[in-house]
């Protein structure tokens, strides 16, 4: 068995969670609370029963292999990227699986799928399994605090229910003050990436599934992100770009693509709230949309109430430029675009499938819907509204006569002034027998930013 080597790989999904805010409490009043654990061969299961909001900051796990005693604390360890330990609504089940593996039973069981917190863990990071030897390895239970640790229970080898009464801590932590030592300033050190996200970015350098679903979407908030975006981690990978259907001609000749380098595209189109921030420190504001639609201009720059969550139109290409560069990023290629919506298995929508549905996706309507309001309509790595709300401007020009489909690598993605550039995805005001399917390739006139043109933007891994 080997403990803790170097990990290989590591991906988080949420599904359905909502990170819920409480107030201090007094410790008095928070009663223990019964939590269950499952050790299969391929999984281990923590369950969290009840309907209340509850801490369980410092569980931990404690396993001998080999003579040598060590311990995982549980949310450390695994760095579930929205719970907070110490803020958990339960019912809820915290889950890591070995990778490629799916262990049915406990999710059939006890297990509420849709409040599950997956992390699927290589097989060197699998501590509850003694793979040498071929059989489960005992483990305590404890519970860490300032002042000690105590062992809540021990979960015996090849027990596939183990019951652990935890004393929960305070709902919110004690804030920490940490003092430097005399005798001059602390060196700086690195602060290493969290497991999971650290993890997952290996995951995606490594990703060789031709199966959409062989990749578990990874979402994530970059610290130095002044808006705060999640962001869909995108591996690499090889496709099929374009399209050989009816009215295809710009689409054609359908040829693959290898995506080399993983990197991160917004999972939601950037909002009406989220430019007017960007309006409101910067000098060149009028350039950047081509008509006061749902943001108005009254001394400061200001959404249209019920507005804010909808996706920003009427931009143009140089604000959506802008805008990314402001955050640190820049506007996706078109083939960037297409891969993130279609994936290794060449979708013809977002979805499984190729047949047009219009409940994945804000199509033939009157406007725009707010951002993420169908989200049985995310792409394979988790981007949403990638079909339908708004065109989606991206770097690549539009001049045939330059830079002839299929795509290619080259200066077709420049900056400059270039009078036109790719647009992707469809509108509001598209019909779903038109220009729909992720191949679909349209173009805008980059200083005319349409009332159905919004935009999203992308991060590298390695800047």
């Amino acid at each position: 068995m080997r403990v803790l080597p170097t990990v290989l790989a590591v991906l988080v999904l949420m599904a359905g969670v909502s990170v819920v805010e409480t107030v201090a409490q007094d410790p008095t009043e928070q009663p223990p609370v019964e939590i269950i654990i499952f050790p299969e061969r391929d999984s281990l299961t923590v369950y969290v029963p009840g309907n209340q909001v509850i801490s369980l900051e410092g569980l931990a796990f404690e396993v001998v292999v080999d003579g040598n005693r060590e311990t995982f604390v549980l949310f450390e360890y695994t760095s579930f990227v929205t719970y907070r330990p110490d803020t958990i609504t339960a019912p809820a089940c915290f889950r890591l699986e070995r990778i490629g593996t799916q262990e049915e039973r406990v999710l059939q069981g006890e297990c509420p799928s849709a409040n599950t917190a997956f992390q699927a863990l290589a097989e060197a990071n699998v501590w509850w399994h003694d793979d040498i030897r071929g059989h489960r390895l005992s483990f305590d239970v404890l519970q860490q605090t300032d002042e000690q640790i105590d062992v809540i229970v021990t979960c015996g080898a090849g027990q596939q229910r183990c019951l652990a009464p935890y004393a929960q801590p305070p709902l919110t932590a004690t804030p920490v003050t940490v003092t430097p030592a005399q005798g001059g300033p602390v060196a700086p050190t690195a602060t290493p990436l969290p497991l999971a996200l650290s993890n997952a970015l290996v995951s995606a350098q490594v990703f060789t599934s031709t199966q959409n679903t062989g990749w578990r979407p990874f979402l994530h908030v970059h610290a130095n992100d002044p808006t705060a975006a999640e962001m869909a981690l995108v591996p690499i990978g090889e496709f099929m770009m374009g399209h050989d259907g009816e009215n295809s001609d710009e689409e054609r000749p359908v040829h693959r693509q290898i995506m080399r380098v993983p990197y991160w595209i917004d999972r939601y189109e950037v909002t009406n709230v989220q430019f007017v921030d960007f309006l409101n420190t910067t000098d060149n504001r009028r350039a950047y949309l081509s008509e006061q639609g749902r943001i108005q201009l009254d001394g400061v720059w200001r959404v249209v109430p019920g507005f804010e969550q909808h996706p920003v139109q009427s931009v143009t290409w140089y604000g959506a430029r802008d805008y990314c560069a402001y955050r640190g990023m820049r506007l996706p290629t078109e083939r960037e675009w297409e891969y993130a919506a279609r994936g290794v298995s060449s979708w013809q929508y977002p979805w499984q499938g190729n047949v047009i549905d219009a409940t994945r996706a804000n199509v033939g309507g009157s406007g725009t819907t707010p951002v993420g309001a169908r989200p049985g309509g995310a792409s394979w790595v988790g981007a949403e509204d990638m079909t339908g709300n708004v065109w989606e401007w991206t770097s690549t020009i539009d001049d045939p006569d330059r830079y002839p489909y299929p795509y290619v690598a080259d200066e077709r993605d420049a900056d400059g002034t270039a009078r036109r550039r790719i647009i992707r995805g469809g509108a509001w005001d598209t019909t779903p027998e038109n220009r729909l399917h992720t191949a679909n390739r349209f173009s805008g006139v980059a200083s005319d930013g349409e009332p159905n043109e919004g935009f999203r933007c992308v991060r590298d891994v390695m800047p």
